[in-house]
């Protein structure tokens, strides 16, 4: 448990800063979070993600601490409705010295964010799932 939390902190810490694209990045949207399943475990850690434009905002709050990591959006693909809040929505996201995939999805049992991010140095990987309570568009 404390080999997760440490890691999710480590993560927030690293990604404090971004950078823009020109380019649709599909609707704006903060989704609200209560669980994150990492390494198998889930751990009831209250997160918020927040996409505007082309910059996502990740927001956690672990044991009283409050962080936030900052992603540019790349490149968007997917087939998400907004009406509906079903499909896939996926962006290609970097930050300093990490890149990755932020997928929104709908599941037969609601809606799931995978969040997968590696290091460009030493090319670890991490996999973040994030049960999704509710989603907002802007």
């Amino acid at each position: 448990m404390k080999s997760i939390i440490k890691s999710i902190l480590i993560l927030a810490l690293v990604c404090h800063t971004g950078l823009s694209f020109a380019q649709s990045s599909g609707p704006d949207y903060t989704l609200e979070s209560g669980t994150i399943s990492l390494l198998g475990e889930s751990v009831p850690i209250f997160s918020t993600i927040s996409k505007a434009g082309t910059t996502v905002a990740w927001q956690q709050l672990v044991q009283d601490n409050e962080s936030t990591a900052l992603f540019n959006i790349g490149t968007t693909s997917g087939d998400w409705d907004p009406n509906t809040n079903t499909g896939t929505l996926a962006h290609q996201i970097s930050s300093e010295g990490l890149y990755g995939l932020l997928t929104l999805k709908s599941t037969d049992s609601g809606l799931i964010v995978i969040l997968d991010i590696t290091d460009e140095q030493t090319l670890k990987q991490q996999q973040y799932t994030l049960v999704i309570n509710s989603i907002t568009y802007q």
